[in-house]
């Protein structure tokens, strides 16, 4: 009875159904561009694991963990790999001009099995190992065509004393003479290699050698438990292998005794005479002469059947499994939450094992993403709303400093505590803030709904949040006339004013001064637009009104006369006089210099139009006036 098979089993379920996953969080919430590298990453990142499926693979890496105490990840970038991207012309060894195939480029993920590893022999931690080793097993012919400038080196040969595992057959096998074991070498930076340095090689030639790309180390590795006298992964299994030897002793012993004395034994004593007697339907009979029979019951080994039971009730004591997972008596939300978390507790070292173990992988792949993926593929996956934004992944000098790559469960019950979350916050709060940030509380709590939905109410502040990283940057970007102006003047503003702003270069602070006064003479310039639509169609209907509002006579020079007007049109003066309120009210928000600038420019009915800023530019229909200074 393999009960280490079950405890593995056991183990392998509860890590998945934690499911341990990575986010990325800014280093910093209040500087704007490392939330928006910390969202970045995150999309590249979901979408590399739908492209690699890369759920999958990690679910063979927790059972790895478990079962063979380590977990390995190997990722490099393969310039040859991926979809066709077109020919270039190159020189073949004749001369001759050829067309050479030019792809995409993609990344090759590989997970090895920890008895395919090796360490630096001086070290006492995996963690300070100079070195690993990757073995592998590749076929002659395949070598020669990857590596044509060594082929003649590379030769074939029977290794007695290597085995491998075949994956297909599910055994272990002799290496054929048509298999050669490759060895991969991979230094960490040093003095000697302040890159780092990988050799590529068999037992006879060295196939390729070289610094590593970008300097980036692309092995990463966690182990399930450590001894303070061993170096490398213990898995369970170790632990309970004595407890599994113990209990198929026990359960081969009671098979044995049942082998050979299960069955029931008669003795017949001396002058005893046993013969068939009378039936009946159901029954037998049978007579006995004589003294009476002796029957000696068979033997089933039950006692062996305590210690066996004694020794599997240990054994799941020292793997610490029980089955309390019964959530059907709790009715209150907070209550299924706790519930989950202190079942969690028990397996939480592991859990934790491989989250860290996630968040290397993940952030190997940020660190190589950053240097080999084409722009193409990254608006593929943040797509091209964010386009304008990719110098925030691309230029950021060390991870480290602008994102965190931070552990995040995706289970069941922290989706259900992020709802309740946002739920609360809404009902305590949500008359007070504005519909976009509450469809950014919406989107940063990750609660699953789509983007979408939400679109529309974070459609404001992702405009401002892009111009504002644009003009961190120094760019100057197009805007649009049906922006809203009090929500940008005022984000522009709130920037102006944070602590680090007057660490920008003065041509960057400059170009905030620009561009909140292009968002003042737009706004005023919209404003004058409507009031001269608006005053060309005064309607003229109803009959004549007489004012206290005396006007010169037409037919008599030097008289006055009162003033009449139709009924509508004096309708329609109280009725723009009291939507006088509706027009100020959004200025009121603004500053008072933002107010007095705008107001000048309205009162005095000048034509204005933004300064020539390159994509700036605009044409009001009433020539260009340059930008006053911003006092």
């Amino acid at each position: 009875m393999n009960h280490i098979g079950k405890i593995t089993e056991t183990y392998n379920n509860f890590i998945s159904a934690a499911a341990p996953g990575v986010c990325f969080r800014a280093k910093s919430d209040k500087a704007l561009s490392n939330v928006k590298s910390a969202e970045l990453h995150e999309s590249v990142w979901k979408d590399a694991k739908v492209r690699y499926k890369l759920d999958e693979e990690f679910d063979d890496s927790i059972e790895n963990l478990v079962t063979l105490g380590e977990e390995w990840c190997i990722l490099k970038w393969n310039n040859d790999a991926g979809a066709l991207k077109g020919y270039q012309q190159v020189q073949d060894e004749t001369g001759q001009m050829v067309q050479q195939p030019v792809f995409t480029g993609e990344f090759e993920w590989d997970f090895p099995y920890a008895f395919d590893m090796l360490a630096d022999a001086k070290a006492k931690d995996l963690n300070k190992a100079r070195f690993f080793i990757q073995r592998k097993v590749a076929f002659v012919d395949d070598l020669k065509a990857q590596f044509p400038e060594v082929a003649d080196k590379i030769k074939e040969g029977k290794d007695d004393t290597f085995r491998v595992f075949d994956t297909v057959r599910g055994d272990y096998r002799d290496a054929t003479d048509k298999e050669v074991t490759v060895k991969e070498f991979y230094f960490k930076k040093c003095s000697q290699y302040p890159n780092g340095y990988f050799y590529i090689m068999t037992d006879d030639v060295i196939l390729a050698e070289g610094e590593i790309p970008f300097g980036v180390f692309p092995v990463v590795f966690q182990l399930f438990k450590k001894l303070p006298t061993y170096r490398r992964g213990i898995s369970i299994v170790r632990r309970l292998r004595p407890f599994q030897v113990e209990i198929n002793r026990a359960w081969s012993k009671m098979s044995e005794h049942q082998i050979t004395l299960g069955d029931d034994k008669v003795i017949l004593m001396n002058g005893t005479q046993v013969s068939e007697g009378m039936q009946r339907p159901g029954i037998d009979f049978v007579n006995a002469t004589g003294e009476s029979p002796v029957v000696i019951p068979g033997r089933n080994g039950s006692q062996y059947l305590d210690a066996a039971l004694k020794t599997i009730e240990q054994m799941y004591q020292i793997a610490d499994i029980d089955d309390t997972d019964d959530n059907t008596n709790l009715q209150d939300a907070f209550a299924i939450l706790y519930k989950a978390a202190s079942q969690k507790k028990k397996f939480k070292s592991s859990i934790k094992r491989h989250e860290r173990y996630l968040k290397d992988v993940c952030t190997l792949h940020a660190e190589l993403a950053k240097k080999c993926l084409p722009d193409d593929f990254i608006i593929q996956a943040v797509s091209r709303a964010e386009a304008i934004n990719i110098p925030e992944f691309k230029n950021a000098s060390d991870l480290h400093t602008q994102v965190v790559a931070e552990e995040q469960s995706e289970d069941l019950e922290t989706k259900f505590g992020r709802q309740l979350q946002v739920q609360q916050t809404l009902q305590y709060v949500g008359s007070q803030l504005e519909p976009e940030m509450i469809g950014a509380l919406i989107e940063s709590t990750q609660t699953g709904m789509p983007k979408s939905v939400t679109g529309d109410l974070t459609l404001k502040y992702n405009t401002a949040t892009n111009v504002i990283l644009a003009l961190d940057r120094g760019e100057n970007i197009q805007t649009s006339q049906y922006v809203d102006h009090d929500y940008m003047i005022k984000r522009l503003e709130n920037r102006m004013t944070e602590a680090d702003f007057g660490a920008l270069p003065p041509q960057v602070q400059q170009l905030y001064m620009q561009r909140i006064q292009m968002h003042e003479q737009m706004k005023s310039q919209n404003l004058i637009d409507l009031q001269r639509l608006e005053q060309g169609l005064i309607p003229t209907g109803g009959g004549l009104c007489s004012m206290d509002f005396y006007v010169p006579d037409p037919n008599s020079p030097g008289k006055l006369m009162r003033a009449k007007a139709p009924q509508q049109a004096v309708g329609w003066l109280f009725q723009q006089l009291d939507s006088q309120k509706w027009v100020l009210d959004p200025m009121m928000n603004n500053s008072q210099g933002s107010q007095a600038q705008v107001a000048n420019q309205v009162t005095s009915g000048q034509q204005v139009a933004p300064q020539n800023q390159g994509p700036w530019q605009a044409n009001t229909g009433g020539g260009n006036v340059p930008m006053a200074a911003r006092g």
